[in-house]
């Protein structure tokens, strides 16, 4: 049985892990720190990439489909956002996305 001690170290080591895992989303999303000229889709597709996108939290998925522009990230409410992520990370214009996902 966990004592409530060790219920609280468990807790905060669960939001420890979160941070790090927000900081590391907002770092790679940072478009301007190495390529000024790069949009937000492409920043997102360079993380996607980069991640297995079925094992994003709702919270890193969450943070990605706000960094789209207001087409995108409609889409991703409403069609899910793994969903949109997988045809954005092959790099299907936003048209076609509509019609896949309607």
């Amino acid at each position: 049985m966990m004592t409530e001690r060790s219920q609280t170290n468990a807790q905060i080591a669960r939001l420890e892990a979160r941070v790090a895992v927000l900081e590391q989303v907002i770092f790679q999303l940072n478009p301007h720190a190495l390529r000024p000229n790069i949009d937000s889709v492409e920043a997102v597709k360079n993380f996607l990439r980069k991640h297995d996108i079925e094992k994003l939290s709702p919270h890193v998925a969450r943070f990605l489909s706000d960094q789209l522009p207001v087409d995108w990230r409609a889409i991703a409410n409403s069609a899910g956002a793994i969903r949109t992520f997988k045809l954005l990370v092959q790099n299907v214009s936003i048209i076609d996305a509509r019609k896949r996902l309607a």
